[in-house]
């Protein structure tokens, strides 16, 4: 027997949706404040009057015994260059309140090194101080824009030491306060515009509006808005509530 060949058609399977897999990501108090201080620094030019010359500091990095070095009798740290900052974290103490969970108190020490050769000149001898203040406005100033110093960042000491392997080396010591944050963040996310009409209309960002959808004439302001009460009430009730 000769039976006739039909090809079966073959049913695509379904591709499975995409889960967005929540993903837990945490913030480090003192990564963020050590990146805000050192943008703040890094405004802190060479010439006050011109912010277009370079930045007054050459090295600005995490102190992890450069300073120390430095200032002993045999400098080692020939990789550097001056004028230089180097940020310590100290004294770093966590509260232990039930409210305050994730919260601290440490001292930041930024200690700075400038390299004037003239240094006891007396038009260059007092230059430390005024990089000192230039330095501390600059750190205040940065408030307003870095979340990581809201907390606090007082200023506390400032201190010359005395044996500075001819280099002139100071530090300035803050107050800092710091929280550990921690929020979730999806994978897979695709951005999207919103508008909540009658409130939101595609006119105030129409360069977002990549589909066309215009104006929306609903809801009205009347359908959007109004009173209810929260429970149900009998015909009457609130006839005392209502100005005639």
């Amino acid at each position: 027997m000769i039976k006739d060949k039909h090809n079966k058609p073959q049913t695509e399977e379904p591709i499975p949706p995409v889960d967005s897999v929540p993903e837990k990501v945490s913030e480090n108090p003192f990564v963020n404040m050590y990146d805000a201080v050192r943008r703040a620094i890094l405004t802190v030019r060479e010439d006050p009057d011109d912010p277009t010359s370079p930045p007054l500091f050459k090295t600005i990095a995490i102190d992890n015994g450069q300073f120390t070095r430095l200032i002993r009798s045999e400098n080692l740290e020939y990789e550097i260059a001056f004028p230089a900052v180097f940020i310590h974290f100290v004294n770093v103490r966590y509260l232990v309140a039930q409210q305050r969970i994730g919260e601290g108190r440490a001292t930041m020490r930024v200690r700075f090194i400038l390299n004037t050769l003239n240094n006891s000149d007396p038009e260059r001898e007092c230059d430390p101080f005024i990089v000192f203040q230039r330095l501390n406005v600059a750190i205040q100033d940065a408030k307003n824009r870095e979340p990581a110093l809201n907390e606090r960042c007082n200023l506390t000491y400032f201190d010359m030491p005395l044996t500075t392997n001819m280099l002139q080396a100071y530090w300035i010591d803050y107050e800092v306060w710091f929280r550990e944050y921690s929020a979730w963040k999806y994978r897979d996310w695709v951005k999207r515009y919103l508008v909540m009409p009658p409130f939101t209309q595609h006119s105030d960002a129409p360069q977002h509006d990549t589909d066309n959808h215009g104006q929306h004439s609903t809801p009205t302001y009347d359908e959007a808005t109004g009173f209810e009460p929260s429970v149900e009430v009998e015909d009457g009730e609130n006839d005392e509530f209502v100005k005639e």
